[in-house]
């Protein structure tokens, strides 16, 4: 009885003759039964559906069996889903007509639509070959959710038998349908905020318990945000509650509009929040979040035509520091709250004091580096890069160096990360562009200008979608040739060396400029990115240099590194070249170009003129 639909093809059903209706009732409750277990056992709609495709063929001399639902999105290609009798599956994006939904809500017994009732929304079943549609409407809580449709060949008769035994089956179909939907209004009602709509106080442990456990086995850090809405209380004062669930509802929204998509945002109890952030970057990293979210925060909401300001209090805690625990993160991210309230409003603190003077000292940076950016407390200093062979300067790095008024020089190392993170990374790089380019420009019309000029540029820079476009125009507009430029690029560029990447770097190199892939061996390394990347210099890292005459083993890296780059008919340049040792094991192995203090340290524009001058003579 219970044949697969596609081992019915072919055969000349056109009733219930072959079988005794004890027998057919036997069957028809064996089959209602397996239907019915697997709706009580909780099985989705689409299991159901399949009990149905696989059963009903086998009591009803059908051609065709369809499933329509209509509260699925129109786009949604599992909207109707096709079994036909040489046991094809197909999905169609397609709704039923309006005209045709009316008739089904004014008939619970169905309709019968002969081949001359052409309907729109029908097409995909008439593609198919259906012929004669009944078509019976499926009920959840009393209300059409979907249709139940099965094609007749023109010559089977449909009986009052098939209507009731394709009625049965509607009906499982709307029962499995509703216990589907209380399922879900179940789930969010224990698992989801009513007012906004964000998870609760269960969903968010639940959520936070997973991070813990994933971090634990990976790891990783993760960061608790409590946060404390300031001044709630007069929304409800002012507005009443429906205006205060309003604005509840906006906090919650730019909250999430402004994390990642891993971030969960939850609301944990009247006016607090709490937010869960898997892979934290450290308390730089967090702080920013912090930061934008108070700044988000503070800025008006707006209900009834009226504007309401809210600040934020955010307290932090981080997975493993300050607990290994669900309950433990949490209790610290509050306490941490509790004292920012303490001291004043619109605000964010870690329980970890370590990490607060760093998040502090972070902020702190950030913010005089903008200024910095305006104020003109930025310069440059020019490192010659020398040809071991003939000791000739044959370029000169530019690099970019920070004079700030309190704390006084700063090096890049400490506030080129920050630059990135805080998108400053683009005007801070075309400034050291600028400036490098019109003071190469200044030694060439002296007549002291060595070969060509290296400029580091971020990953973050490069990717940008106009920066080869704008860089060839900077050097166009100071004057300066692409052949006397070397741009250096970082290996985390290599992670990403899809074909906007490639076909940047050809371009560049069309045009003449070197690339050079700096601080090799420290990030990224990978041959086979190395083979694929269009590049002309490689650069040695100053750590690798640093170990030279330590142990033979380094001896063997820088060696391995110089041969590598050979066979791949590149240039070699090694950086941090501090003693004779050094300079001499790299001359001996055939790099070509070298730097460091040994040979200059980084020099301001008047003593790396007097510099050259002295190499000309």
């Amino acid at each position: 009885i219970y044949e697969p639909v596609n081992q019915l093809a072919g055969m000349e059903v056109k009733g219930m003759e072959k079988l005794s209706d004890n027998a057919i009732y036997s069957n028809m409750l064996a089959a209602m039964d397996q239907i019915d277990c697997a709706i009580l056992s909780n099985a989705n709609f689409e299991h159901v559906i399949e009990l149905l495709f696989s059963h009903l063929p086998t009591f009803v001399p059908c051609s065709l069996v369809s499933v329509s639902q209509l509260d699925k999105d129109p786009t949604d290609e599992t909207a109707m889903q096709v079994l036909t009798l040489d046991g094809k599956r197909h999905q169609f994006a397609q709704l039923l007509d309006r005209q045709v939904r009316k008739m089904l809500s004014a008939d619970p017994n169905g309709i019968l639509l002969e081949t001359s009732d052409t309907y729109p929304s029908l097409a995909p079943l008439y593609a198919l070959k259906a012929e004669r549609l009944l078509m019976l409407p499926v009920y959840r809580d009393a209300e059409l959710s979907a249709v139940l449709t099965i094609s007749f060949n023109i010559d089977v008769p449909i009986t009052e038998e098939i209507r009731r035994i394709a009625r049965y089956f509607a009906d499982r179909l709307g029962v499995a349908l509703t216990l589907v939907v209380r399922a879900k209004s179940l789930y969010y009602q224990e698992n989801f905020d009513a007012v906004t709509m964000l998870p609760n106080r269960r969903a968010c442990r639940e959520r936070l318990a997973s991070e813990i456990s994933r971090a634990h086995r990976y790891q990783l850090q993760v960061a608790v945000m409590y946060i404390s809405l300031d001044g709630f209380k007069k929304v409800n004062d002012v507005a009443g509650y429906v205006g205060g669930d309003a604005v509840l509802k906006q906090v919650g929204q730019r909250i999430r509009t402004h994390l990642r998509e891993a971030d969960l945002v939850s609301r944990f109890g009247d006016d607090e929040f709490i937010v869960i952030l898997p892979d934290a970057s450290g308390a730089s990293g967090v702080s920013k979040v912090a930061q934008k979210l108070i700044e988000f925060l503070s800025q008006p909401f707006k209900y009834d035509e009226d504007a309401y300001y809210l600040n934020a209090s955010i307290g932090i805690s981080v997975f493993p520091e300050d607990g290994l625990v669900v309950d433990a993160l949490i209790q610290h991210a509050d306490t941490a709250m509790t004292r920012v309230k303490a001291k004043g409003y619109s605000q964010f603190m870690f329980h970890e004091a370590q990490m607060n003077s760093l998040a502090i000292n972070r902020l702190a940076l950030e913010r005089d580096l903008r200024q910095a950016l305006i104020k003109d407390e930025l310069f440059l200093q020019y490192q010659p890069q020398i040809d071991l062979f003939s000791d000739k300067i044959v370029g000169v790095e530019a690099l970019v160096r920070w004079r700030h008024p309190i704390k006084g020089v700063i090096p890049p190392m400490e506030f080129i990360a920050i630059a990135e993170e805080s998108e400053l990374i683009g005007q801070l790089g075309h400034y050291v562009r600028k400036v490098a380019c019109k003071q190469f420009r200044l030694w060439q019309d002296a007549g002291i200008a060595p070969n060509r000029i290296a400029l580091n540029i971020s990953s973050k820079e490069f990717k940008r979608e106009n920066f080869v476009d704008d860089f060839l125009a900077l050097l166009a507009e100071t004057g300066v040739q692409p052949t006397s430029i070397e741009l250096e690029i970082t290996e985390s560029l290599l992670l990403d060396i899809g074909n906007q990447v490639t076909a940047s770097l050809q371009h560049l190199r069309k045009q003449g400029v070197l690339i050079a892939i700096d601080d090799f061996g420290t990030g990224y390394s990978n041959l086979g990115y190395l083979v694929k990347l269009p590049f002309d210099v490689l650069k040695i890292d100053r750590i690798f240099v640093a170990e030279i005459g330590k142990s033979s083993e380094n001896y063997e890296i820088v060696s391995v590194i110089i041969d590598l780059a050979h066979q791949l008919r590149k240039t070699v340049c090694a950086e941090g070249i501090e003693d004779e040792t050094q300079l001499a094991f790299l001359k001996e192995r055939g790099c070509e170009v070298a730097q460091g203090y040994f040979l200059s340290k980084p020099l301001s524009v008047e003593d790396f003129e007097k510099f050259a001058l002295q190499k000309l003579r």
